[in-house]
């Protein structure tokens, strides 16, 4: 009896003795991973877009070997269109503003959404869309008027709906806007639009 005793002692501190091992074992093994951790932390998504990451990455040599090279900012059509709308400008003490960012005029208003995720949708809607000119106040650049040049390109269905999108936009943001496919009557249509004075020629609207 005294023997089998002894035996069930001998196996029950062998038992322990395993599941303290083991213990120990299941430790070290967090200990290790948790300084493998520590040393290469896991890559976290990048805060800038794949595009910025792209270009972050070649090299100076290889930037130089690109096939990129300078150009006018406006066609032949839209410089054309440009002078007259300077000259309409000027006369009205106004200034000329070329190409411009959609976003520069036009931001996503924060207290109309609930998430960033809400945000970047809404702001990929304007991001890579440009206006053709604009008429500012020169003390502040203070836009008065949107003018868009709609050339043959802008009667496809796509276009349709893109100046459809960007005339409500610009309507629910309080911009005045003249589409036109050239210069013919455009200092009557500004001049109408912006409320002007034929004989002073001063503009006094503006923030």
């Amino acid at each position: 009896m005294k023997t089998i005793s002894a035996l069930i002692v001998v196996i029950f501190v062998i038992a322990a003795i395993a599941a303290i091992v083991a213990v120990i074992a299941v430790l070290v093994s967090k200990s290790k991973s948790s300084g493998r951790q520590t040393s290469s932390p896991i890559p976290q998504p990048s805060s800038q877009t794949d595009e910025q990451s792209e270009i972050k990455n070649v090299p100076v040599e290889e930037i130089l070997k690109l096939p990129f090279e300078r150009k006018y900012l406006l066609t032949k059509n839209e410089y054309y269109f440009y002078k007259e709308l300077k000259r309409v400008a000027d006369k009205y003490n106004l200034v000329v503003l070329s190409k411009i960012r959609f976003a520069d005029i036009v931001q996503v208003k924060n207290s109309e959404i609930e998430s960033k995720s809400e945000w970047y949708s809404n702001f990929g809607k304007i991001k890579s869309r440009h206006i053709d000119f604009a008429l500012a106040n020169p003390d502040n650049l203070y836009v008065m008027l949107v003018v868009e040049l709609d050339d043959n390109s802008h009667y496809s269905e796509a276009s349709k709906k893109r100046d459809e999108f960007i005339n409500s936009v610009l309507d629910k943001c309080g911009y005045k806007i003249i589409r036109t496919k050239g210069p013919n009557n455009i200092e009557e249509q500004i001049v109408n639009l912006l409320n002007l004075n034929n004989t002073d020629n001063d503009i006094s609207q503006g923030m």
